[in-house]
């Protein structure tokens, strides 16, 4: 009887993981990454990651992005260490590294396709060096365009 009830149970809270991922919704197509730091540390790397014909790349950019500062990463101009760009369709996210703290993976429940197409994809990470310091979508571009970064100016 318990072995049953554990059974319909795993049952149920695997109807309910299929219900919460159907809700997601498609995948975003973006060409633009924007990364705000409003933490108390500095973003000393940033990974741009992408994954295509089920192979991941990637691409290492030292960041140094300091409080209240942007990084604007234009996928179009992305290649791997072997000279391949980011294909169209590539699913992409970024990993950045807090000098002297945590590998944040900012890799979000929505998944997001390369596509040149100019749509921004903006994230903020926050928190102090161990503490709260996770990566989260923002609605927008940040306060801090003034101080951006990176490969792009377009976020």
């Amino acid at each position: 009887m318990i072995r049953q009830c554990a059974v319909r149970a795993l049952l149920a809270f695997g109807l309910v993981l299929s219900f919460s991922n159907a809700a997601e919704g498609a995948p975003k197509k973006v060409q633009y990454i924007s990364l705000s730091n409003g933490g108390q540390y500095t973003i000393s790397e940033i990974w741009v990651k992408w994954k295509a014909n089920g192979k991941k790349k990637q691409r290492k950019f030292t960041a140094d992005v300091g409080w209240q500062q942007n990084y604007c990463i234009d996928l179009s101009k992305i290649k791997s260490g072997n000279g391949d760009p980011i294909p169209d369709g590539a699913e992409v996210w970024v990993v950045a590294q807090i000098g002297a703290g945590d590998k944040e993976n900012c890799c979000k429940d929505t998944k997001h396709i390369y596509e040149e197409s100019k749509r921004r994809w903006y994230l903020k990470m926050e928190g102090g060096t161990l503490t709260d310091n996770r990566c989260k979508n923002s609605d927008s571009g940040s306060a801090y365009s003034s101080n951006s970064a990176g490969n792009s100016n377009a976020c």
